[in-house]
């Protein structure tokens, strides 16, 4: 089965899966799902202890080409999957400021959605990092004790 990754896509949580195998009268069972990676994929299908095997309820999932791969190793059916994942953050925006994404000015206001004290450490860790960029020791120095007294 092969599912579409999202475009907000940041990094990877888990699969939720319910399989079927040929009994009609039972209910779809959940899976385990292992991340593999896809290189790993041919030798993951030969391995009897590592197979998707529906008696044992598990089976695992690789991403290639902006999509989510579940294997079945012809064994059994999938009913369901729901991937569960990191998103990108919502870009901030600053009415009638050039967005650095675009090139073009804003139209409105988006805020950022993490709280303030998160974005006051973001901050403080950017300056450091801009700081050590531009070698400059004092500065770096004074950033990371910053953001050091937030915590």
């Amino acid at each position: 089965m092969v599912n579409e990754i999202p475009d907000n896509y940041l990094q990877y949580k888990r699969i939720d899966v319910k399989a079927k195998d040929e009994c009609d009268e039972c209910p779809p069972r959940p899976m385990n799902v292992y991340l593999a990676e896809e290189a790993n994929r041919a030798q993951l299908l030969r391995d009897d202890m590592k197979k998707p095997n529906y008696e044992w309820a598990e089976t695992f999932a690789t991403l290639i080409d902006n999509k989510a791969r579940i294997f079945t190793n012809n064994e059994f059916d999938l009913c369901d999957a729901e991937l569960t994942y990191y998103r990108f953050p919502v870009n901030i925006q600053i009415l009638n400021c050039v967005d650095p994404y675009t090139g073009v000015a804003s139209v409105t206001n988006i805020d950022c959605e993490f709280k303030d004290d998160i974005v006051e450490l973001m901050i403080d860790e950017a300056v450091a990092i801009v700081a050590a960029d531009i070698e400059s020791g004092g500065q770096q120095g004074r950033g990371s004790e910053s953001a050091e007294r937030s915590n």
